[in-house]
């Protein structure tokens, strides 16, 4: 699952997680980076059924929807 939170250890207001189900668990939130979080503000991130492995997100420095590719 991927979500923005602006929790303490990212790199400035709301960065982008993700957190992966194993069994009925999900594992602890690990931050995406300085290549995609930045001091301002990453949200509402989705995946697009037309471009598989990629996350699309809205940037608030450049006020873009950017988009980053995830998986393998």
């Amino acid at each position: 699952m991927y979500f923005a939170s602006n929790r303490s250890d990212g790199f400035g207001g709301f960065d982008l997680f993700v957190s992966y189900r194993t069994g009925n668990n999900w594992t602890a939130p690990e931050n995406l980076g300085p290549n995609i979080n930045t001091q301002g503000n990453e949200i509402t991130p989705y995946a697009s059924w037309l471009l598989p492995g990629t996350l699309h997100f809205f940037d608030e420095r450049v006020n873009l929807v950017m988009l980053a590719v995830i998986g393998n």
